[in-house]
């Protein structure tokens, strides 16, 4: 059974249209939902002029049957702590909000559907990156061939880490 967690970012992509995180949750069991994502849209909805729409739309995907709320246990703030020590021990930092969904999804045994690229330094997170469909994937992976060639992209500034960090994702269908 596959169990993802939808992070807000994630969320906001597939109200934008986003297919990408849409077939990520068609292909998944269960669809997980933490309060401290809610928490996050609905400061979004605060700030923005839509509220009772996005409202309504957010309580319309959380009433679809494979969508289930998680709450915040007991379990969940000792996953937390576990996660925070690990990053603390390692020096890094991460925003304290992705720490809790990370429990959650540590407590749930899920799979994060995310944007944010911090998430990758949480041991044991396992992330369901959406990142790019067949077409740009082969893209890219032909963009990387000639990365040692410099007379190929010299009027060109590439970050050649975040290249190939997205040809390292998984492609997906484009259905």
């Amino acid at each position: 059974m596959s169990r993802v967690l939808i992070d807000t970012n994630a969320y906001s992509e597939m109200m934008a249209g986003d297919a990408r995180v849409a077939r990520y949750l068609s292909d998944s069991d269960a669809v997980l939902l933490s309060p401290i994502v809610v928490g996050e849209l609905y400061d979004g909805f605060l700030n923005g002029s839509r509220y009772h729409e996005n409202r309504q739309i957010l309580q319309r995907f959380r009433a679809k049957p494979r969508t289930t709320w998680v709450p915040i246990t007991d379990d969940t703030a000792r996953w937390f702590a576990d996660t925070k020590r690990g990053l603390r021990k390692r020096g890094t930092s991460i925003p304290i909000n992705d720490v809790w969904i990370a429990a959650s999804c540590m407590e749930h045994g899920a799979g994060l559907i995310s944007f944010d690229s911090h998430c990758e330094r949480i041991d044991g997170l396992r992330l369901c990156r959406p990142v790019l469909f067949d077409e740009s994937h082969a893209a890219l992976r032909e963009i990387m061939r000639f990365q040692h060639f410099k007379r190929y992209h010299l009027e060109f500034e590439y970050d050649w880490d975040k290249l190939q960090f997205l040809c390292s994702a998984p492609a997906g269908s484009s259905g």
